[in-house]
């Protein structure tokens, strides 16, 4: 599965989560992250909300499985 983590920039005045992880196209905000595999970073060029290309920088992995858990209040993702 395909892993792209990247700094929530809505953090904190719209959301409460620090970071987006997005597994496969499909987004989630969590507060922490845990990397158990290798990783590399790259790019993807996305539309902003004014219709601009924009670049987004990612930390991403291939991976074989992600878990998300929640400790004390803090949702966590673990990718392995």
């Amino acid at each position: 599965m395909e892993v792209k983590i990247r700094f929530n920039t809505n953090y904190p005045q719209k959301s409460d989560k620090k970071w987006r992880i997005i597994v496969d196209d499909i987004q989630h905000l969590v507060d922490e992250i845990e990397l158990h595999t290798i990783s590399f970073t790259s790019e993807d060029t996305v539309k902003d909300d004014e219709g601009n290309d924009i670049i987004k920088y990612h930390i991403s992995a291939k991976a074989k499985e992600v878990l998300f858990d929640t400790v004390e209040k803090i949702l966590i993702a673990t990718v392995i």
